[in-house]
């Protein structure tokens, strides 16, 4: 058990999101070693790099990171992501429908004003 590494601490050692590293484990990527008695799974960090550097071209190629521009190889740069400009798009959405909301509201109470004030006066109809 000495010299075997968690999720995380492999997953950094190998420069990798300890969720990327998860996946790779999980798609067969990686090889566990053995299981603590909690069940946790734990790395043998010599046979995971070798592990790496195989497929490592593999998944480059996969990735399409080896016919992409230097600056866009390892993924996007910060603030680019696709869920970062889902998510503004989102929020945008979410303003847009707030402010008409609100200018409903607005328009609303206007009229509610008016009608107290006797500016408006309701139509029967009969």
């Amino acid at each position: 058990m000495e010299g075997l590494l968690r999720n995380n601490a492999m997953a950094e050692r190998l420069g990798m999101t300890p969720s990327a590293f998860a996946k790779g484990v999980r798609t067969g990527r990686f090889s566990v070693a053995m299981r603590d008695d909690k069940g946790v799974p734990l790395y043998d960090p010599a046979v995971v790099v070798s592990e790496y550097e195989k497929t490592k071209t593999a998944s480059e190629i996969q990735n399409r990171a080896r016919f992409m521009p230097k600056e866009r190889q390892g993924g996007r740069p910060a603030g680019t992501a696709r869920h970062s400009e889902e998510k503004s798009r989102s929020e945008d959405q979410f303003m847009q429908i707030k402010l008409a909301d609100a200018g409903y509201s607005a328009r609303l109470k206007e009229l509610e004003y008016k009608l107290r004030s006797g500016e408006l006066i309701e139509k029967i109809l009969v």
